[in-house]
């Protein structure tokens, strides 16, 4: 089912409910979550991406997606609090460098203060940060984008698994572009290497 709160900024519905989704500048796993806002902000970043690198480019051609692909969309409080936990448990990140990606805010303490065991705890404290309002994955206003192969297609690194660190992943030709067409947009990207990834933060139309 369709993830919302009373908070969204747009009914959220899956990928492969699109229509001609073989037809879009984007591609992304059928079942990823997505909201009409995302969509259409991914229509304008990826012409923009495209103006600087053309998807004839091998950073795009010689992958198997061919073209930008996203990795995230509208995530749920229970996917918000796994993938900040799992950071920790897959020994990617210690606590204090999952609170540093959220600027040391009150509710990520709470919910890695909450880890390994109360997840309840964790919960309301993602659902008490949605109650007041504000841009990315739990608004409907984030999207990740997918790095590893095209990283390889350029290559920024030898293989798909290889490690990439996020002050190398910020010399790219690929970010490079993405910073410049979200700066065209209006909106943010950090390069993270959790789950090697672009995450852009934008904000909805008024």
């Amino acid at each position: 089912e369709p993830f919302s709160t009373e908070n969204s900024i747009a009914p959220s519905f899956r990928f492969d409910s699109l229509e001609n989704t073989e037809n879009r500048l984007w591609t992304t796993n059928p079942g990823r979550i997505l909201n009409s806002v995302i969509v259409d902000f991914l229509d304008r970043l990826a012409q923009e991406v495209y103006r600087i690198i053309p998807l004839t480019d091998p950073l795009f051609a010689s992958t198997d997606a061919k073209k930008l692909r996203i990795t995230d969309g509208v995530r749920t409080p229970e996917r918000q609090v796994e993938l900040m936990w799992d950071k920790v448990s897959s020994g990617k990140k210690t606590k204090q460098q999952v609170l540093d990606l959220y600027s040391n805010c009150w509710w990520a303490k709470r919910v890695m203060n909450a880890y390994p065991n109360d997840k309840p705890a964790a919960l309301a404290a993602v659902n008490a940060r949605i109650a007041q309002g504000g841009d990315g994955h739990l608004y409907g206003t984030g999207v990740d984008i997918g790095t590893k192969h095209n990283f390889v297609a350029d290559g920024d690194k030898p293989s798909a698994g290889a490690k990439i660190y996020e002050a190398q992943m910020r010399q790219t030709r690929f970010y490079k572009a993405v910073q410049q067409a979200c700066q065209i947009l209006g909106a943010k990207v950090i390069a993270e290497d959790y789950q090697e990834h672009f995450h852009i933060t934008f904000s909805a139309p008024k």
